[in-house]
């Protein structure tokens, strides 16, 4: 039997399966986490960094979790949060202040600026 300690920073992330329950969790920092002997950390060998957003920047998430009316998250009977697959969503710096982690199976997409229309000027729209 061997310990693993992982010490998670600040602003950090991991998933661990739980191989009994087949159950991945997210764990955040700042922590030491110990890992025990049934569980595998799916993230890699290093915490993963949270996504910062930047000012008037966008991020797409791919298959993003499923949140209730009031913004938490939803379970399964087993105790994973749900994953709308195939789906996406937009996240902006307008909506997301704080930097924020990935739940288990969330995937980052495309990310960059949003575009600025500058003062006295304008944007043609046109449909084919």
């Amino acid at each position: 039997m061997s310990i693993e300690l992982i010490r998670i920073p600040p602003y950090h992330y991991i998933h661990v399966q739980d191989r009994n329950s087949n159950v991945t969790r997210l764990e955040c920092g700042p922590q030491t986490f110990i890992r025990k002997d049934h569980e595998l950390i799916t993230t890699g060998n290093s915490p993963m960094k949270y996504i910062v957003m930047q000012p008037y920047f966008y991020t797409f998430i791919n298959d993003p979790v499923v949140r209730d009316k009031d913004g938490a998250l939803i379970y399964d009977t087993h105790g994973q949060v749900k994953v709308n697959i195939g789906g996406s969503q937009v996240r902006t710096s307008f909506e997301v202040k704080e930097p924020f982690p990935l739940y288990p199976g969330e995937q980052m997409g495309q990310s960059g600026a949003l575009p600025v229309v500058p003062r006295n000027h304008a944007i043609k729209l046109q449909c084919s």
